[in-house]
């Protein structure tokens, strides 16, 4: 079964503008790294996105991601987040996955060949 995970912008922005059930509608299940959740809780995030969030749908589940030092290194030079980092990391740790990103420099990348981006990793941007 295809791993759908998603980063943070397309959570919140979907929350704002009250579609956030597309991603249920379309993947039924989501995963999201702890840094996404992280970041969709952050004080600056906006109330409605933390709230939700928080109450955590059952469609949503977290997951703690490992971060290689080799990722965390060429994902600076590409100016990703630790979202975006984790994001990535997470679906290239599975054997099919679907990222869902809209940041460019996470839908392509340079080094994302070098991280094997190429196998077993559909994007939706």
């Amino acid at each position: 079964m295809r791993v759908v995970v998603a980063d943070t912008s397309p959570i919140n922005y979907l929350l704002l503008i009250g579609c956030v059930d597309l991603l249920r509608q379309l993947y039924v299940r989501v995963v999201i790294p702890e840094e996404v959740f992280r970041e969709l809780t952050a004080p600056g995030a906006p109330p409605q996105v933390a709230a939700w969030i928080r109450s955590l749908p059952s469609w949503i589940e977290v997951r703690d991601v490992p971060i290689s030092l080799l990722l965390s290194r060429e994902a600076s030079e590409s100016n990703l987040d630790a979202g975006e980092v984790a994001a990535i990391q997470l679906a290239l740790a599975e054997q099919d996955s679907l990222l869902v990103i809209d940041e460019a420099a996470g839908r392509w990348n340079p080094h994302a060949y070098a991280w094997g981006w190429a196998e077993g990793c559909s994007l939706a941007a």
